[in-house]
């Protein structure tokens, strides 16, 4: 399970399919339960029209670089430039993640809040770059312009193979209010 992730058919909201898995359980759940919340109280009150918007696998310049919080980006670029050689990565380095920066982020969730739409709405990360953990690592790399040796350990949870999100009902929205929304900024 995964919040923003497209299902097996292409199913924007196949998110509550299963059980979140082990890596991201505890929030996993709370964002579920909050979503289902706000949906459970626009059916009680008519006058409640919330807007649940999804943003996924986002990254910025101002990031946690702090090795116990990081995500995988900034603490993969601490990684490399504090000298780590070699670099042991958790996992095999096979799954799958495509990135959204946060200012792509920031302006698709103003275009999404200008609608009168009520539900929810992924805010997909760009889909014309995914690429696997063991590919990041490789862009950071080749980005610093330092090249440690890499091992994938293959201990430790991958997450989910893959998360891809559908921008379809978002764009569809959008456009019913003369909008547009797509991510500028190349990963």
């Amino acid at each position: 399970w995964h919040y923003a992730m497209i299902g097996p058919k292409g199913e924007e909201h196949w998110g509550w399919v299963g059980w979140p898995e082990p890596t991201n359980y505890g929030y996993g759940l709370a964002k579920r339960f909050g979503e289902q919340l706000c949906m459970m109280a626009k059916e009680e009150h008519s006058w409640f029209r919330p807007l649940v918007l999804r943003p996924s696998n986002l990254y910025s310049p101002r990031e946690n670089f702090d090795d116990e919080n990081a995500h995988v980006i900034p603490r993969t670029i601490r990684r490399v430039l504090s000298g780590e050689n070699p670099i042991v990565m958790r996992g095999t380095g096979t799954a799958m993640r495509s990135f959204l920066h946060a200012k792509d982020a920031a302006y698709g969730l103003l275009l999404a809040a200008a609608t009168p739409h009520s539900g929810i709405l992924n805010l997909p990360a760009s889909a014309n770059h995914e690429c696997s953990v063991a590919q990041l690592v490789k862009h950071i790399c080749a980005a610093t312009q330092l090249f440690p040796a890499v091992k994938f350990s293959g201990e430790g949870a991958d997450g989910y193979p893959r998360r891809l999100s559908s921008r379809s009902l978002l764009q569809k929205t959008l456009f019913a209010d003369g909008l547009s929304w797509f991510p500028e900024t190349s990963f």
